[in-house]
Order: C-alpha cells, then structure tokens, then sequence
C-alpha cells in the first residue's frame, strides 16, 4: 500500500480534470444551425408580440427629435373634425394618419403607411399601426426588416376650416366644421388621398392634398384639403430595433441580420408567424440539442447525463481512497500532494477543489439541463461530498501520525 497517496492524488486530479472539461464543454456550447435560427425567430415574435409598445417609444423619440430642430410637429391639425348641420345631419370624421403619419418604401411596391399618430385628451400623440395583424408572415416581416432604414415622415400641418360633401353629379357642398356636436353623429374614417384611390371627381375638383372617404350606401365623396410637411425619420429603425432588442445582427437586412432563420424556413416563409415558429420548434426537438466537442458532435443530454455519472463515480472512488487512508495500519510515503499539508490555506484549497467544484459542476449540469437521473447523481454526489468533508480535514493530521508510527517502527527495528 506503498503508493496509496499517489493514487489518491491522481484520482482527485482526475476529479478536478472532469469537473473543469465539463463546465467549458456545456458553457461553451456551439449552437447548431437550428438553435440560432430558433432564437432569431423568438427574437421576431417578441418584436411582433410589443409592436405598441416599441412603436411608441421610437414614434416619441421621432418627435422629439424634430422639435429640437424646431419643428413642432402636429401642433395646430386634429385627429377628428364634426360637422353639425340640420340639413346632412351630425357628422363625426377621423382623419386616419393625422396630426402625424410614418411612411415605408418598400421595394417593388410603393410606399406603405407604417404607422398613424392621434392625438390624445392630454395632447400627447400615441401611435399605431393602420393594420395590427401586419406583419403576418415571416416574408412580411423580412419586407418590413428590408425597408426600416429610410422612413418618411408625413405632418398635417393644417386643415381646411370647410368639409367638402360631393354628390355623385358633382356638385361640391362645403360646410365648416365645428367642435363635436351636442347629438348623436354619423361617423366615417378619412384616409389620406395617397392611402387610397377615390372617385375621379374629387381628384379632378381638388389639386391640393386631402382627406378623402366615400359615405356608404350613398354616391357620395368626403373631401378635407390638408397642407403637409415631409421630413426624414432620424436614424434607422433597423438599428434603432437591433439595439432595443439586443440583437446579434449588423442592421443591414434580414437576409444576413436573420442568415440563419432565412435559411432554415425558407419554405414556409408564407405561413403566420405563430404557425411558422411551432414548424420550427418542431424541427429542433426532432434533431435534439447538441455539442462540439474536439471535433465531435454529441447530444446534449447525453453528454449532460454522461458527465454528471463520471463526476458522481470519480467522487465514490475518491472518497473509498479516503476512507482507506484513514486507517492507522495504512504504509504510506511522503509524497508532495496538497491535501496532506498541515494548514488551513491548503485545506480550503482542498475542499474547494475535493467537494465544492464537483457538487456545483452537478448543479450547473442538473439546473442547465435538467432531467431524473442528474438530479439523482446531483443527491449522491452532494452526499458523498458531505461525508468527505471530515475526512480530508483530517487528513493532514492522520498522515502525520501514520508517518510518524512508521519513522518510529523504524527506529525500534
């Protein structure tokens, strides 16, 4: 049993050598294909899930950075004007897209109205998107990604003090509009004339830029002429999104922003974006979580549960050694091993690296990728760990007695 610390010592080298490959191999994990194309898409539903709430903040970033050019923006323009009037009765118009409008140029299509502003009771502007299922796809998102670099701002400086009814033979009746009215109103939204295509007679009858909608069930055209302003959004919503949401993307379009992500689901592209994220969440169990390890590709819960098995079976073998050593007929030899030196800074050492290090590499294992039977490893590692506690604490002052028994056999003989 001459070289029994030599054996302990390798073991608890060993010991360490497993818990410390473990922690890298599962910290440092390499992410597959799938796994980033899985984040990239969690990243998108969570942009579409707080559309409002972004919206908001960068709309009120917008503005306020167009005030400090000096530009007060929506200042004099209302979101609704009424008419009250006996004769067409009580009207109530909300003029889509005023005080403030946001505008995209997308590729191929033309520009689309991104997002309104309506002013509130307060007389802060809150914003909105025209169509709240937009986008709905995976392409419409990549077509919003591609054109969030370079947005216009549109800005109802002021409206017309008249409200043009045209009949359908073209007779223009104007009427002033008023503070809301007393009764009951008729109510009917006002797109701007760019957002959609009305009767030729307003066109004809108006050259200015309006407010225009067709009274339902009635050959007849609403026309408010509006005078605007066009600026440039500052900076780019594409970065403005990559730093929000702390996106690994260089902000330079979806194709590389989301290389993965475009990869993987470029066949189902068209699907809704919920639907298109369980097809791929599908995908990734199907293919499991793995890890490359020195060149090898292995499953990450095999690997999780593989470790947690050495580092529980390391420590059994470690703590058998101890308990042999323990035992005064044991024949040893002086051997440099730091759980034999005789103070407290090498004992700390000792536990540190003979308890604490394997009990958290089985808690990280268990916590990082939980299942039974790392669990159950993580219970008797953490009790051999305890049982080990006493016994390498003692172990300095045991092997001096059984060194000193030995010297003293020696010196009789």
């Amino acid at each position: 049993m001459a070289d029994l610390p030599t054996h302990v010592r390798t073991v608890h080298l060993t010991l360490i050598l497993v818990c410390v490959v473990t922690m890298v191999s599962l910290g440092g994990v390499s992410p597959t294909e799938l796994d980033r194309a899985q984040k990239q898409m969690r990243h998108i539903t969570q942009i579409k899930a707080e559309w409002s709430q972004w919206l908001n903040r960068w709309g009120l970033e917008q503005v306020q950075s167009l005030e400090r050019k000096g530009i007060r923006q929506g200042s004099g323009a209302p979101t609704g004007i009424h008419v009250c009037d006996p004769g067409i009765g009580n009207w109530s118009f909300q003029l889509k897209g005023s005080p403030m409008q946001f505008l995209l140029s997308v590729r191929g299509t033309g520009e689309l109205v991104f997002a309104n502003a309506v002013k509130k009771v307060t007389g802060d502007l809150q914003f909105y998107s025209p169509t709240q299922s937009w986008p709905a796809t995976l392409e419409d998102f990549k077509t919003f990604w591609d054109s969030a670099i370079a947005i216009r701002v549109r800005t109802i400086e002021n409206v017309s003090p008249t409200v043009h009814f045209i009949s359908a033979d073209g007779v223009d009746s104007t009427y002033a509009w008023a503070p809301p009215c007393a009764s009951s109103s008729r109510g009917l939204d006002l797109q701007f004339q760019g957002d959609r295509i009305y009767s030729k007679r307003v066109l004809q009858q108006f050259i200015e830029h309006l407010f225009c909608g067709d009274i339902p069930n009635e050959p007849a055209t609403v026309a408010v002429p509006v005078a605007i302003r066009e600026d440039r959004a500052s900076g780019s919503l594409r970065s403005w999104l990559v730093q929000e949401y702390h996106l690994q993307a260089a902000a330079v379009g979806f194709d590389k922003d989301f290389a993965e992500l475009n990869k993987v689901t470029a066949p189902y592209m068209l699907l809704p974006l919920d639907r298109a994220a369980l097809v791929l969440d599908a995908e990734v169990q199907r293919s499991g979580e793995r890890v490359q390890l020195i060149g090898l590709t292995l499953p990450l819960r095999t690997l999780s549960l593989t470790a947690a098995g050495i580092i529980m079976l390391v420590q059994l073998y470690l703590f058998l050694h101890l308990q042999q050593f323990q035992s005064p007929a044991s024949d040893t030899e002086r051997i440099a091993w730091v759980a034999l030196y005789d103070n407290v800074f090498a004992r700390l050492v000792t536990l540190a690296t003979g308890v604490l290090l394997p009990i958290t590499t089985c808690i990280y294992v268990t916590t990082a990728h939980f299942s039974y039977w790392n669990l159950a490893f993580l219970l008797v590692s953490f009790m051999m760990a305890v049982c080990s506690v006493p016994l390498f604490w003692q172990l300095p002052h045991v092997y001096g007695q059984v060194t000193t028994g030995r010297e003293n056999r020696t010196g009789e003989i």
